[in-house]
C-alpha cells in the first residue's frame, strides 16, 4: 500500500495559484492608485498661487536705502543672517568682545547694537 501512495505517477496536488494571482493583481492596482494619488497631489500643489509667485529680488535702489555698518580696525564679522525684514550681524572686536548689530527694515533709526557679556 505504501508503494501506491509514493509512486511517481501520482504527484501531490499543487497550491491554488488563483488566490496568489488575485493578491498580485490587487497589490498592482493599489500601487497604481497610490502613484496616481501622488501625481495628482503634486499637480495640485503646483497650481497654488502662493507657491508660483516669484521671489522678490533686491535691486540696487533697495540696497542703497540700507544704512552702512562701520567696523573698527581689527573687527571680525562672525556671522550674518537675514530674514523677515531683519538683518543680524555678529561682530567680534580685537578685545574678544562680541556684539550683535541688527537692522530692522521697519525701524527707520537704522542699526541697533547689543553687546554680549
Amino acid at each position: 500500500m505504501t508503494e501506491e501512495m509514493n509512486s511517481p505517477d501520482q504527484a501531490p496536488p499543487g497550491p491554488n495559484l488563483a488566490v496568489l494571482k488575485g493578491i498580485v493583481v490587487g497589490l498592482g492596482v493599489l500601487l497604481c492608485l497610490g502613484t496616481l494619488l501622488i501625481v495628482v497631489k503634486m499637480m495640485a500643489l503646483g497650481k497654488n498661487d502662493d507657491a508660483a509667485a516669484p521671489m522678490a529680488i533686491a535691486t540696487g535702489a533697495d540696497l542703497a536705502d540700507l544704512p552702512t555698518l562701520d567696523l573698527a580696525s581689527g573687527d571680525t564679522v562672525i556671522s550674518v543672517s537675514a530674514g523677515d525684514g531683519l538683518i543680524c550681524v555678529i561682530i567680534e572686536g580685537q578685545d574678544g568682545v562680541r556684539r550683535i548689530v541688527a537692522l530692522d527694515r521697519r525701524n527707520p533709526a537704522g542699526w541697533t547694537q547689543l553687546t554680549a557679556r
